[in-house]
């Protein structure tokens, strides 16, 4: 029985959708009479069962990384040509299959380098700002005014502080979501007043909890686990809903959603999440000093890379007003930037494309100064291997920051500018230097012997599949 041209179509978006979208397809082809054949990137993101429930298809077989459908009574040709069209573009976006990540860790590392390389642009501009800023505070510049005053500190700050909004845009562009859907919910969850509907109302009053910080609205883990929910959402509504009615109920929907996960479910739970780092961090501090720093080195990197740190400001506050000093936050920070600068320079002095050793100077420079995220995303995941050789160099450092009781005086970045809040009438700042020492040559030495896999095209450039090149 022919179909009409409405129900192809619904049958068209219901393949693409059970094959794991349009990004998930690497080729489509009809064989001879009813035969359709369609190769994917990974198959776990196949909807195996709703394939099989499909009343149209008399037989489907699953290989590898191809989907052999026989289909009844409707040519296959005409089936390949109504995939081609969905929504109105060619959703065939690559003619060779990618590298596939065999491992969880592998997929990890992917998915964040997906996500974060098309930002890279924006974060190293907003990196050489703050190294910038950073550098003619310290220089004395301005010594008529405070940081404040001069709102040098908001403009130094304020590209990593809209990062979760970049985010959503990066991440909506992955999971096939609408990114203007996802930016302005990531947009209203940072808003001031929903910070403290969800501090005041939902956690102390209606669930009793007792907030030991309210900075972490600038997490980017929120949005990480809305906008993956939203994308699949979206994808039932193009099947699900009828045509008529898309237009005025899939935004008002996904929104009503993702505003709901946000503000009921994800933000409380990272909120709470933060505060239990903040309750282990005091306890640990009470009964094992030493332990903090070594475990916020050894996690440093992954921790910058989600904005927890973020939730412990409060505490090294609260420190530095109390004892007039910190030895939480700062003694592991400086050990892990200076991992991160270690990665760097090998790096540099390995990597035999000249286009990526130049941006690896770049990242090198502006880590010294305490901007690390440039190296992070456009170094360490990339490779893989050197992102956990900067855990190790910082969780080495950090077990040395503890052994020494290393202290910081002041809440400040800590990099090659900042040494100065390390300074005592003792020998504090002698200990840094070790610190400092220890932790750049453990993640320099570890990288250099390693073999990571750098990009072999001279013409290299940072790209993303959703993203043009950097």
């Amino acid at each position: 029985m022919k179909q009409d041209v409405g129900e192809l179509e619904r049958n068209a978006e219901r393949i693409v959708l059970y094959a794991g979208g349009a990004g998930n397809i690497i080729g489509i082809s009809a064989g001879r009479h009813s035969l359709l054949s369609i190769s994917v990137k990974h198959m776990s993101y196949v909807d195996k069962p709703s394939f099989i429930k499909m009343t149209f298809i008399d037989e489907v077989i699953f290989t590898n990384q191809e989907i052999v459908i026989h289909i009844e009574d409707i040519p296959a040709r005409e089936v390949e040509i109504a995939i081609r069209l969905y929504d109105g573009e060619n959703v065939i976006v690559n003619e060779e299959p990618d590298e596939i990540p065999e491992s969880n860790l592998e997929k990890t590392f992917y998915y964040v380098q997906t996500i974060f390389i098309p930002l890279l642009p924006v974060l190293i501009g907003g990196g050489i700002l703050q190294a910038i800023i950073i550098l003619v505070y310290n220089l004395d510049f301005f010594s008529a005014f405070t940081m404040e005053q001069t709102s040098l500190s908001t403009l130094s700050g304020m590209v990593y502080n809209y990062l979760p909004v970049m985010i959503a845009f990066s991440s909506a562009k992955y999971h096939k979501a609408n990114p203007y859907i996802a930016v302005t919910t990531a947009s209203i969850l940072m808003h001031p007043l929903i910070t403290s509907f969800i501090s005041d109302i939902i956690l102390e009053k209606f669930l009793g909890f007792r907030l030991l910080s309210e900075t972490y609205s600038n997490s980017i883990l929120p949005i990480l686990m809305i906008v993956p929910i939203l994308g699949y959402i979206e994808n039932h509504f193009k099947v699900k809903l009828p045509s008529s009615l898309k237009l005025i109920l899939k935004p008002f929907l996904l929104l009503l959603a993702g505003l709901s996960l946000g503000i009921f479910l994800f933000r409380p739970l990272m909120t709470l999440l933060g505060n239990a780092i903040v309750a282990l961090i005091e306890l640990l501090h009470t009964v094992a000093p030493w332990s903090v720093p070594t475990l916020l080195g050894l996690f440093g990197p992954a921790i910058v890379v989600t904005g927890a740190h973020y939730s412990l400001f409060p505490l090294v506050i609260d420190n530095i007003e109390a004892a007039g000093f910190d030895s939480i936050l700062g003694p592991a920070m400086i050990a892990v930037n200076f991992a991160h600068a270690g990665v760097a320079l090998a790096v540099i002095l390995r990597t035999k494309n000249h286009n990526f050793r130049t941006y690896s100077i770049a990242s090198f420079v502006m880590t010294l100064f305490g901007v690390s995220q440039p190296t992070i995303f456009g170094i360490e995941i990339m490779l893989k291997k050197p992102f956990l050789y900067a855990m190790l160099g910082g969780g080495v450092g950090g077990l040395l920051a503890g052994i020494f009781k290393l202290k910081t005086y002041l809440l400040v970045n800590p990099s090659v500018a900042s040494l100065f809040a390390f300074q005592d009438q003792g020998n504090n700042l002698l200990k840094t230097g070790i610190v400092i020492l220890v932790s750049f040559l453990v993640a320099f030495l570890l990288t250099w012997k390693s073999a990571f896999l750098e990009p072999i095209d001279e013409n290299f450039q940072l790209t993303s599949p959703y993203q043009d090149e950097i």
